[in-house]
């Protein structure tokens, strides 16, 4: 089975990313509130589907219920997958909108500061128990904080 882009890789797409959202944000910054709600959805997918090149983390109690429904490993499971969808949650962490936060608000952006940020970005399999022990929103640069109570696989757990 073939897991996606480990998430050391993410460096290479982020770059790319980066590079393509500079002259957004620039944008954003210098427009009326139609053109920035226009941006800020372009931004907002830019930034989302960075899913699509990491390895979602897995919680221990996502994973137990995903065996029970026999999902197999949900590291290989993107979240068109509707039945795991059904079972377990898909979280962006840190939050979508924190990243978006983080972005808005470079006065200047620049690819190299863009792509710090963009760096962060992951996604998680958890489930609706453990979700609702997370704050929504403003989690702060401490990404362990928030999952305190969140028992996580480590990644080369299964095979």
């Amino acid at each position: 089975m073939k897991l996606r882009t480990p998430a050391g890789m993410l460096s290479g797409v982020t770059g790319a990313v980066a590079e393509s959202m500079a002259p957004l944000l620039r944008a954003y910054h210098r427009s009326n509130a139609v053109e920035q709600d226009y941006y800020r959805s372009v931004i907002d997918r830019m930034v989302r589907h960075l899913e699509y090149f990491v390895v979602p983390g897995v919680s221990v109690a996502a994973q137990a219920l995903a065996d029970e429904q026999k999902l197999g490993d949900l590291r290989l499971r993107p979240w068109e997958h509707r039945k795991t969808r059904q079972t377990v949650k898909w979280e962006h962490h840190p939050p979508v909108a924190d990243l978006l936060k983080r972005l808005f608000a470079l006065a200047d952006p620049e690819p190299d500061d863009i792509q710090a940020i963009l760096m962060f970005a992951g996604v998680n399999w958890i489930t609706q128990e453990e979700d609702k022990t997370l704050p929504r929103y403003n989690r702060g640069h401490d990404l362990a904080a928030p999952y305190l109570n969140v028992v996580m696989l480590h990644e080369c757990r299964r095979d």
